[in-house]
Formats: structure tokens, sequence, C-alpha cells
């Protein structure tokens, strides 16, 4: 039946479609029944076998969101149109405008249409289908799919897609239990409330070669709303082929352009391009198309940039641009090219990140439990993105390796940073130079700090910050024994600032890294060098702790956290002064940095810095003794009245400091502390213990358990666990051994209160292989001394550690240089002698 909205769509719609040739053409479908979009009655059989049932959606009437600053807000469910919501608190609105509260419901609301769609076909239940049609039903009733109170208004935005897509879903999975006019209805309401909208947004010039993360997902689910509809009504047809061949030919704009632009908003933000790989896979699904897989952005560059910027243990990405926490980008993307196109690499990449196929809506579609994982052995260990500036040095591929990434870029992206020559650093999984990731919202203080110069592993120029995004990756070099990356960027700073500012880092793998800073201006200015590290990490400068707002004379810094340190020695220039400081109006949520600066002002600084990191042996598990706190832990609650956890440095069984808990309610409180989904060896023995002391407890005791599990991360057996003494008794020891079963990749370790009420203590946990025992990775302390100027652009560094003596001659000069009695016309030679005798030689022009 024709629907109200027809008419005026029509019209809307015709008029783009005769400035687009082509667009609108009918064509047959492979799939012309429902559900179709995501899945088939093929897939049925594999549905029904998960048992997924979302019964608790059946009966909610509301639900609650957490919100900046804390701020909760309760919705009802199925969830009417919101009214105006107050800012939370801490939000600068003057700033940033209107919080946007709705993508977080709009995302809530996506995820219970498709539990309810599923669901309905996993147990074959209506309630589920009916429930689902009251919730749509309720949805076409709203007056817009975007929050009216943003300001300026956006219509479309983020929230449009999401619920469009939910609704698109559901109509398609339900369709069979929904009478006609229901059908009708949400047909109507999904036409003119979220098609509409994202087609007339999408077809704007200016948008058509958007990469903007909301573009990418307006097309997503302008594409997946219009496979939903295709054929119920034939007065539609046109306009919502239309509406595919945007999305389309959108997407493989978009990946043409991907491949050679320099703009990226990093890889949290461009994992929205799984919006389009959602719909590409729909539109192969439903019209045989898979031009979309076969391009080589998704199946070549995508998996390539994950595998050079994966953090050695694989529990998440580099943070650069705005980035909540480390990633883990692209999943769906690579579980369909690893399912549909056998690629192996996508496999491990999956495995190495721990991904598992969970019992939820993309985890049963996109689940494969025989999938094949190779890893990229055959690779050079380092790697160049040149489009965006972005280069990663590594030293492999195994969870105790090491990486630093470099970012020079050009990128214009409001989520990409004022950072032309930063860099972090991360060994065996710690990271210990770091970027502050996603930029702040709290203030305009805090925003400018987080997203700019400042916030950064970067230079500034007596204070100045960089006031443009032009940097550039200027050469790349990657051999067996050394890397190299130079940076550019001079033009990011204020015109007429700077006459050149480049940072050179090379790799002398697997050992250490040297990094030589050029700073030159036309005036004299003082040249601030940057290095920050998480609020979890330790300082030292020369040994000792720095307290912020402290300036003193240094030669090395030193960051530790739970499994791995970092020194940075300063080499050059001479008698640099280091200041343990904290950016003003950030100390609430901000960490201290080092600002190492020469001591007088100068039109010249060349900076010569060697990094070198190991990691802290001895354990399966970060910081075992709690001295970081619950850094690396997982604190898990339930019960009726939450156990209260604190540190207590005057009751400890060893070290500084143990944990403190204390609970109310006998054999209902539980608090367990754990650290999740570490690598485990296939027949391996474990011994796994913990120190605990109680006072009064009562119910339960305290305990520790041991957990293996396959790579879906699902549980095998048998399951470890021991149980500490209650009453009052002083330190007794919790130890448990396992051998992990057969097909075990993973293991967990928690430890804590168990169903009871009293105070309790813990201290000095520990999971140790034992059978057969590690062979830890060789590594050493290295100090170095530089010889030479660095400010002729030819010096050469002694580096030395356990009897091992390198000889590195670097030479920036473009000509012939002598430099510690060797002469040559290379940039960078190195010879490597152990008691004496050279046992290495390298170079590089």
């Amino acid at each position: 039946m024709p629907l109200q909205s027809t008419g005026c769509l029509a019209v809307a719609l015709t008029l783009i479609i005769c400035a687009l040739p082509g667009y609108g053409q009918q064509r047959a479908l492979l799939v012309t029944d429902h559900p179709r979009v995501f899945f088939t009655a093929a897939d049925f059989d594999r549905i029904k076998a998960s048992g997924f049932a979302s019964d608790n959606l059946l009966g909610m009437t509301e639900f609650t969101l957490r919100y900046f600053g804390g701020k909760e807000v309760t919705f009802d469910c199925p969830p009417s149109q919101p009214g105006k919501i107050d800012e939370p608190p801490g939000f600068d609105s003057k700033s940033y405008g209107h919080y946007p509260y709705w993508t977080s419901l709009s995302g809530v609301i996506e995820g219970h249409l498709k539990n309810l769609s599923l669901s309905y076909v996993a147990t074959g239940r209506r309630e589920f289908a009916d429930r689902a049609a009251e919730y749509c039903l309720k949805l076409v009733g709203w007056e817009v799919w975007t929050d009216p109170d943003y300001s300026p208004k956006l219509t479309p935005c983020l929230d449009t897609g999401h619920i469009t897509i939910g609704v698109s879903i559901a109509y398609d999975v339900c369709h069979d239990a929904w009478t006609e006019e229901q059908r009708a209805q949400v047909r109507e309401g999904l036409v003119r409330l979220g098609l509409r909208s994202l087609y007339t947004e999408t077809t704007l010039e200016e948008n058509q070669n958007s990469d903007a993360n909301w573009d990418i997902l307006y097309n997503g689910a302008l594409g997946i709303g219009a496979l939903a509809l295709l054929g119920d009504d034939p007065a539609l047809d046109g306009e919502l082929w239309a509406a595919v061949d945007q999305a389309h030919e959108y997407y493989l704009r978009l990946l043409d352009a991907k491949l050679t632009s320099p703009n990226t908003e990093g890889l949290a933000y461009s994992s929205s391009l799984d919006h389009g790989v959602r719909f590409a896979d729909a539109l192969k699904r439903v019209t045989g198309n898979e031009d979309f897989f076969t391009h080589p952005y998704v199946g070549e560059y995508i998996p390539r940039w994950i595998t050079y910027f994966l953090s050695p243990d694989g529990r998440g990405c580099v943070n650069f641009c705005d980035a909540g926490g480390y990633p883990k980008p692209f999943i769906t993307m690579l579980k369909l090219i690893s399912n549909n196109y056998d690629s192996q690499l996508a496999g491990w990449l999956l495995a190495k990140m721990g991904v598992s196929d969970d019992n939820n809506f993309e985890g049963i579609l996109y689940g494969n439990s025989a999938r094949k994982a190779t890893p990229p052995d055959d690779w050079p260990r380092s790697g160049l993105i040149d489009n965006i500036g972005w280069a990663a040095l590594r030293s492999g591929w195994d969870d105790t390796d090491t990486l630093l990434a470099f970012k020079c870029s050009s990128s214009k992206h409001g989520h990409d940073h004022s950072d032309a020559g930063n860099f972090i650093l991360n060994r065996a999984g710690t990271w210990l130079a770091t970027d502050l990731g996603y930029g702040s919202f709290r203030s305009a203080v805090e925003g400018r700090y987080s997203r700019g110069t400042a916030g950064h592993n970067c230079i500034l120029i007596d204070g100045q910050v960089q006031a443009t995004k032009d940097g550039t990756v200027a050469d790349f070099n990657a051999s067996e024994h050394l890397d190299y990356v130079l940076g550019e960027y001079a033009a990011c700073y204020p015109k007429g600032l700077a006459d050149r500012m480049a940072r050179h880092i090379i790799y002398v793998k697997p050992d250490y890294f040297i990094i030589y800073d050029e700073c030159r201006t036309p005036e004299p200015h003082q040249f601030q060098w940057l290095l920050h590290a998480d609020r979890e990490a330790r300082w030292q400068w020369d040994g000792a702790e720095p307290t912020v707002g402290e300036t003193k004379p240094v030669t090395a810094l030193t960051i530790t956290r739970p499994g791995a340190e970092m020194v940075a020695h300063l080499l050059a220039p001479a008698q640099l002064q280091a200041t343990y400081a904290q950016f003003p109006g950030t100390q609430e949520n901000y960490p201290p940095y080092m600002s190492v600066v020469a001591p007088e002002k100068a039109t010249e600084c060349r900076y010569v810095t060697a990094l070198s990191a190991k990691q802290i042996i001895g354990d399966e598990i970060a910081n075992a003794d709690f001295e970081w706190g619950t850094d690396g832990w997982q604190i898990g609650h339930d019960g009726p009245s939450q156990v209260k956890l604190s540190f207590d440095e005057q009751v400890k069984h060893s070290g500084r400091q143990s944990i403190k808990l204390v609970g109310e309610v006998p054999e209902r409180d539980r608090t367990l502390l754990g650290q999740w989904y570490l690598p485990a060896r296939e027949g391996a023995l474990y011994r796994a213990s913990a120190w605990a002391r109680c006072e009064n407890v009562t119910g339960g005791t305290p305990v520790m358990d041991l957990t293996f599990y396959g790579p879906d991360k699902k549980p095998l057996t048998p399951y470890y666990a021991e149980r500490g003494q209650n009453g009052t008794v002083d330190w007794h020891r919790m130890q448990i051994e396992g051998r992990a079963p057969a097909g075990a990749t993973l293991m967990t370790l928690r430890v804590g209160y168990n169903r009871c009420a009293g105070t309790m203590w813990l201290d000095h946990a520990q999971l140790i292989q034992v059978d057969p025992p590690k062979v830890p990775q060789e590594q050493f302390d290295w100090s170095f001394a530089i010889e030479g100027d660095p400010a002729s652009g030819a010096f050469a560094i002694h580096a030395s550690a356990d009897g091992r003596e390198d000889l590195l001659i670097c030479n920036f000069t473009g000509a012939a240089a002598t430099v510690a009695g060797v002469q040559t016309e290379n940039r960078l030679a190195l010879r490597r002698s152990v008691g004496g005798a050279e046992t290495m030689s390298a170079e590089m022009r």
C-alpha cells in the first residue's frame, strides 16, 4: 500500500536522482524473502543452536544510563522521546555545546532491537517479535530521531543512524510475525524519520567525499534500511534503490580515498567503517555485489594498519587521535574477511586481540570456531602507513616484544590531535611513554591540553604549541638490524616561529632507540622536550622520586609500571634540566609529566636521547603485589551492599601496601579482583597463590580460583579453586595448582572476598608457569655515552650492556663524515662487539 509520506519523499528524492545518472535503477534481488539483511532462513539452525534469549527485555519497563560526570538518566522502555536533559556536572557546554545524551540512548535502542529480533529466531517465541513491534511502533511515533536540543541543530545525527539500524533489523527479522498494518506503520516511520533524513544529508555535494565517522554511519544505516524495505512497497522501490546506490557508491569512493588521504581519526573512530562493512555484508547477501570486500583498503590496508600498531600482547592498539583506552578496531570487518575470504591474518589478529564470538548478535552471526590464524612472520617487523604519517618500529610479533609508534601527520580531522613528532612506547604489553588518548570535554583548558602539543611527547617552543596540522614523515627505512624514521614539522608552529623542527628515531633492534631532535628558529627560544606517562606510572630522575613542581639537572628519566620499565637517557645537550610539571588547570584529571630544557635560550638546539625498555620478569600477572593499587586488575562486585575497597599501608604482608576489603552482609557480599584472559599454554602446569588476613569474617571465606578458556573465551574444565580461613586469623597463604587442559589458550585468576562479612586483607598474589618453566627473553641494562657534536649533524653513540659494546655512527650531514675514528658517507653505521670481537655490523644510507 502507498505510504502517507511517499509523495513528499518521492519529490525530495527524485530531484536528487535526476542529478545522479543511473541511481534508482531497479534490479533483481537474490533474496526476496525476510529476513535477508544480516542473515537468511538458511542460518536459522545455527542461530537456534545458540540458545540466545533476552528474556530481560520482555518485562523491562525502564533502564538507566550513566553519563559524563556520573550523571544518571532513566528512560522508559520502550522509550518515549526524551525531553530536554540538563547538562551533566563538570561538562563544559559553553565550549562544546549540548551534551549528546541521545548517542548512548540510540545505541542502547539499537542493541535492544537486535537482541529482541535474534531472540525471536533463536527461540521461536512470538513474544519477542511482539515486543520488538511494540518498541518500533513507539519509536515511529517520535517527532525526530535526533536530539532537538543539539546546538547547532543536527538533522540527522549519530542518533538517527543507530535507531534506523535497529528498526530496520527488527522489521526484517520479525517481518513474518507482524501484521501488514504493523509493517506499514513501521515502514512509514522508518522512511520519514530515518531514510529520508539520511538520504537528504548523504547526497549533499559537500558530503559525497566525507570520511567523517558520522557520514560513514549515515550511509551504512541508509543502505541497511533500504535493503530491509526493498520489494515490500513497489511505490518506494525507486527511491530505495537510489538509497542503496548512494551508500554503495559512497563507500567505494571512501575506500579509494582512504588509500591515499592524509586524513585519519585514528584506530578508534576509524572503526566506524564497521557500519559500512555491515551494509556491504547485507549488499552481498541481497544482491551478490562484493566489491567492498575485494577492495585493497579492506583486504590489505586495514589488516596491515592494525598489525603494525597492535600492542605486543594484543590487548589494544595505539591510541593516537581521540581514542578512549587502547582500541581493538575493525572487529566486524576482520571477522567477515576471515570468514568469507579466508584471511588468516585477520584470524590471527582476532586471536591476538582475544576477540571471542560471544553469545550476542554479532558473535552469533559472525562467529566461526574454525577460523584459521597465521601470524605475519614473513613481514618486515617495522612498517609505515605513509599517507597518514604513522610509523611503527617493532622487535616482533610476540607478547614480550617492543613497539615504538611515531606520528607526524598532516591529518586535518577534528578527532586528530596537534601532536606532530609524538611517540609512544610499549614493552611486553605495558605502555610506558604514553598518549593521553581521548581529548577532554570537562573544560576548555583540559581540551586544549589533551588535544594539543603540550599533552603529548612533543617539543614546545617557549611554551608555544603547534598551530596547524602539517607534519610529514620525510623518510623511513627498515632493515634487519636498524630501523629509521624522520618526521619534519616546522610548518606546524605559528608562521615564522620555526625554521626547522625534525625528529629522527633510530631503532637498534631489538635493544634500544636513539631520538635525535633538530630545533632551529630565527630568534633565541627555549625548546621544551616533553615526556608523558600514565597516572599509574612511577617516575624517577637519576634514581630519586620527583615531587610536582621540582626542577633539577638530570641525565636519566625512568618510568616504571607493573610489568615493564623504560629509561630515557638524556645525552645532549649538556646540563639539561627537567621539571616534574603539572599543566595548570588539569591536576584533577591528568598526571604530571616531565619537561626537559637546555639551560639557555638559543636559536638552535639538538637533543639526543636514548630509550631502553625492559620487561619486569617473574610472574604471569602484572601488579601481583598491589603496589600499584588495582592497576591491571578488574574489580567485580556482587551483593546487596558493595564491599568497600581501599589500600592499607599499615596492615600488609609485604611491600608497601595491601588491599583492604570490608563487607556488611554475611553470605551475600562478594568482590573479586581478577586478571582476565591471560595467555595460557596448553598442557602447562600453573601455580597460583595469594596471602589473606581476616578480622571477624563470617559466612564465607577468602577465595581464589583459576579458570582456563579456549580461544572463544568459553571456560574449559577442570576449574580450580581454593578457599582461605574465616574468623580472625593472621596472614595465611591460599595456593592451587592446575594444568591447562586441551584447547586452552587463555586463563583468568581471581582472588577476593566471597559471600561473607567482616574485614579482609589481600596481598602478594602470584601466578607462575612451573612445568615447563618459562625461559625468559634475553634483555640487558644498557648504558650510553655520546661522542662528537650533535649540532654538526654527525656524532656517535657508545652503548654497552653485559659485555656487549655498540658503536652507532649517526651522520645527518648529507656528506662524508668522520666520527669516533670511523669515516662514512652512510647515514647510519653500527658495529657490535662482544668480548672485544666484532659480531655484527650494519649500515643504512
